[in-house]
């Protein structure tokens, strides 16, 4: 068997470490690490962000993970038919796959820090009161 090529995919929302869909994922993502990428904006549809270009002023964090063939197929599965499209970033001297929002954001708060991860755990609520 052939073997597959490996990408670069920066994920910034539900597909983070310790995130609800990154657990479908899990064993076909590499971290390889977090950086804060300048020039996009987030926003929260509620479940999950909504990423758009932005001013200079403005950044999101974001996970770069190494995927495979497959998994890149499997994430432009879930990602394109949302409304996202899939473009390259080029950050320093490499470049990665990220998926940006296609559509207006409308009314969606703006997560202003850029950080689902933060943004997103402050908002968890557990049955047993926690």
């Amino acid at each position: 068997m052939e073997k597959e090529n490996t990408h670069l995919v920066g994920v910034y929302g539900s597909l983070r470490e310790g995130l609800w869909l990154r657990d479908s994922f899990a064993n076909e993502m590499t971290p390889v690490k977090t950086i804060v990428l300048d020039g996009f904006q987030m926003h929260s549809t509620g479940h999950y962000p909504v990423v758009t270009p932005g001013g200079e002023e403005e950044h999101i964090t974001v996970e770069v993970v190494e995927v495979n063939d497959t998994t890149l197929r499997s994430l432009d599965g879930v990602e394109l038919g949302a409304g996202y499209s899939r473009i390259t970033i080029k950050y320093k001297d490499e470049e990665f796959f990220m998926y940006v929002y296609q559509h207006p954001v409308g009314n969606y708060p703006k997560v202003e820090d850029g950080d689902w991860t933060s943004y997103y755990g402050e908002r968890i609520t557990y049955d047993d009161g926690r």
